[in-house]
C-alpha cells in the first residue's frame, strides 16, 4: 500500500512547501495570492467556512488603518504592515482551497516529507560545494546556505509515522526512514538548534507527553510569560535595575530578548532583537496617549543605528523579529488580545479534529497533534521570530497546515453530524411500532 496516491494536489502542495524555502517571502506571497484568487474563482466545491478561525489577524488592521489614515500617512510603508498582518490568513485559505479530499491529512504529510527530503538534499550539495566558504564557523554557514528549513520538522515526524505504519509496504517503509535520515544530516549540517527544538515539540505532542487537552493552558501561560519578559511589562514590574543585574547574570539566549536599552556597539549587534525591539516600545511612548490599546498605526517605523566596522548606518525598520513589538506598534494591546484568540481558536481547531467522530483516520489524528504543536512553537518563537506571524519560510508553512487542519476539521464535523443523524435513522427503523 502507497502513502498516498499521485495526485496534482499532493504536488501543488509540494510545490508551495518547497517555494516557500527557496524565493524571498514577498515573492511567494504574491504568487500564493494569485493562485489564490483564481482559485476561489474557479475552483467549485471548496468549504471555507472555517476561514472565521482566520480573523482576529485581519481585525487588527482595522484600528490600525484608522490611525494611519487619520494621521494622513496612507503610502508605501502602511501597504507592508498590511502584507505583513495579513500574510498568515491567505496562507490560511490558500491551505483551505487545496485541502485534498479523502485522506487529506495523509496527502500533505506525504507533500511535506517529499518537500523535506528534496530541500535537505539541496542544502547539503550548497554545503559540500560551496569551497569559498569556511564550513566550520556557523555563522558562516547560515550566512552563505541559511539557517535550515521549517519543513524539516514536519516532514521529519511525518516520515517516522511512515516508517511505523505496518499498513505500507517494507520497501516504501524504508524509503520513508531514509527521507529521514537525510533531512538530519542536512540539519546537522546546519547547526539549526530551532530545527531540533521544534521537532522535538511536535514530537512530545504526537507521542501524548504534552496532551492536547492541556494546550490551551500552555499556550495561555507561554504567551503571558513571553509577553511579560520580551515587553516593556519587565522592567516596569521590576524597575530597570534589577533587569539590568538579570541581563548580566543571563544566557545570551535570554538576553538577547530582554526589553534593555544598549549602548555598547557589540553588545547592540549581538542582542540585535532585544534592542529592535525597544526601539519599537518607544514609539508607543512618543505617539498619542492611546497608542499603548489601539498601537501607533500601521505606518510607523523605528530608527535604529548599526555600527558594522565602525561604520555607521540608519536603518528604517517596519517589521520586528520581536512579534510582541510588532503587535503592540501597530494594534496595541487591543492586537496582543486578537493574537491570543487567534492561538487559542488554532487549538480549539486541533482538538476538535483530534477527537472527531466518527473515529478519524490515524493520519488525521497525527495531523492534528502537530497542529498542536504547531501552534506551541509559534507560541515559544513569537519573542525570537514573530511566531505565527514570521514573515518567512515558518510563517508561510505554518499558515498551510493550518488552513489545511482547518478544513479537515470542518469536515470532519460535517461527518459527525451526517453520521449521527445516520445512527438514528437506523435505530428508528429497529423499533416496532405500536398499533
Amino acid at each position: 500500500m502507497t502513502p498516498t496516491a499521485p495526485a496534482p494536489l499532493l504536488w501543488v502542495w509540494v510545490a508551495f512547501f518547497l517555494s516557500a524555502c527557496f524565493v524571498t517571502a514577498d515573492i511567494h506571497i504574491v504568487l500564493t495570492t494569485v493562485v489564490l484568487v483564481a482559485a476561489m474563482l474557479f475552483r467549485r466545491g471548496v468549504d471555507y467556512s472555517g476561514i472565521s478561525s482566520a480573523l482576529p489577524l485581519c481585525l487588527i488592521v482595522i484600528p490600525a488603518l484608522a490611525i494611519t489614515i487619520a494621521a494622513g500617512e496612507v503610502g508605501w510603508i502602511a501597504v507592508k504592515s498590511i502584507a505583513f498582518l495579513l500574510r498568515i490568513p491567505i496562507y490560511i485559505v490558500f491551505g483551505m482551497a487545496f485541502c485534498p479530499r479523502g485522506n487529506g491529512a495523509r496527502t500533505v504529510l506525504v507533500a511535506a516529507l517529499i518537500a523535506g527530503v528534496v530541500a535537505a538534499v539541496k542544502y547539503a550539495a550548497i554545503y559540500f560545494y560551496s569551497p569559498d566558504a569556511n564550513m566550520d564557523a556557523r555563522e558562516e554557514v547560515r550566512s552563505v546556505i541559511g539557517r535550515g528549513y521549517f519543513i524539516w520538522c514536519i516532514a521529519a515526524c511525518a516520515g517516522i509515522y511512515f516508517y511505523l505504519d505496518k499498513r505500507i509496504v517494507p520497501l516504501r517503509r524504508h524509503a520513508a526512514l531514509g527521507a529521514v535520515a537525510m533531512i538530519l544530516f542536512a540539519a546537522i549540517l546546519s547547526s539549526s538548534r530551532s530545527v531540533f527544538l521544534n521537532t522535538a515539540l511536535i514530537g512530545m505532542v504526537i507521542a501524548g507527553l504534552i496532551p492536547l487537552r492541556r494546550l490551551r493552558l500552555l499556550a495561555l501561560t507561554g504567551l503571558i510569560v513571553a509577553a511579560l519578559v520580551t515587553t516593556p511589562a519587565l522592567p516596569a514590574l521590576l524597575g530597570e535595575s534589577l533587569v539590568s543585574e538579570i541581563d548580566s547574570v543571563s544566557p545570551d539566549s535570554v538576553r538577547e530578548v530582554l526589553p534593555i536599552r544598549r549602548s555598547d556597539p557589540r553588545e547592540i549587534n549581538q542582542y540585535w532583537r532585544g534592542h529592535e525591539a525597544t526601539h519599537a516600545y518607544a514609539l508607543l511612548e512618543a505617539d498619542f496617549p492611546g497608542s499603548l490599546l489601539f498601537g501607533t498605526g500601521l505606518h510607523t517605523q523605528a530608527k535604529l543605528v548599526l555600527d558594522r566596522l565602525g561604520q555607521y548606518y540608519l536603518i528604517p525598520t517596519v517589521v520586528f523579529h520581536n512579534g510582541f513589538a510588532f503587535l503592540l506598534v501597530r494594534g496595541g494591546l487591543f492586537g496582543i488580545g486578537l493574537y491570543l484568540i487567534q492561538i487559542l481558536l488554532l487549538v480549539r481547531d486541533s482538538r476538535r479534529l483530534s477527537d472527531s467522530c466518527p473515529d478519524p483516520t490515524p493520519e488525521t489524528r497525527l495531523y492534528a497533534r502537530i497542529m498542536g504543536g504547531l501552534v506551541l512553537i509559534a507560541v515559544i518563537s513569537t519573542p525570537t521570530v514573530a511566531g505565527l506571524i514570521n514573515n518567512g519560510e515558518t510563517g508561510a508553512t505554518m499558515g498551510l497546515m493550518f488552513g489545511c487542519g482547518l478544513s479537515l476539521s470542518r469536515r470532519r464535523r460535517r461527518l459527525d453530524v451526517v453520521g449521527d443523524a445516520e445512527h438514528v435513522l437506523a435505530v428508528k427503523d429497529k423499533i416496532p411500532v405500536q398499533l
